[in-house]
């Protein structure tokens, strides 16, 4: 078993998540990379045509691609859709953009899950009486087994 020991310190001692946020060196570098791409985010959701520009989600740029995510494969789609223009616009407002990107980066609230299983439709009485007269005529004894298995799955 591991045991780490912590070093506690008074609470006045403590320092803010703020302070150490901008006292070192890489993490505000990381600071402003983030601003910088949140910045990027809200020029390209303008450019955007509603409704689209709600699910552009990210940006990232990369020297001359641009990076986009959208949370689902439809919207991400429809921001391809507009790609071109989008470059046209970045490009008018000093942006040096070749290309665009499109991902899709699925947050798990698109596709909620069933709370109860999905249940077969039994097969209709007709359609149990054909399956057992097809099975009946096969010669084939892995095929005729299947098909009289499969015509008992009707409604009981």
């Amino acid at each position: 078993m591991l045991i780490i020991k912590q070093k506690s310190e008074p609470i006045s001692q403590m320092k803010s998540f703020k302070m150490m946020l901008g006292t070192t060196q890489p993490m505000a570098s990381l600071k402003d990379n983030l601003g910088k791409q949140q910045s990027l985010l809200k020029r390209i959701r303008v450019l955007l045509p509603k409704p689209v520009d709600e699910h552009c989600i990210w940006s990232l740029q990369k020297n001359r691609d641009l990076f986009l995510w959208a949370d689902s494969p439809a919207w991400a789609s429809r921001i391809r859709y507009f790609s071109a223009k989008l470059i046209q616009k970045l490009c008018q407002e000093g942006l040096d953009v070749r290309y665009v990107r499109v991902k899709v980066a699925l947050t798990g609230r698109q596709h909620p899950q069933s709370k109860r299983p999905r249940r077969a439709t039994p097969l209709s009485s007709a359609n149990m009486r054909l399956l057992n007269a097809v099975a009946e005529s096969v010669d084939d004894d892995a095929l005729r087994s299947a098909l009289m298995r499969l015509s008992q799955h009707g409604a009981q």
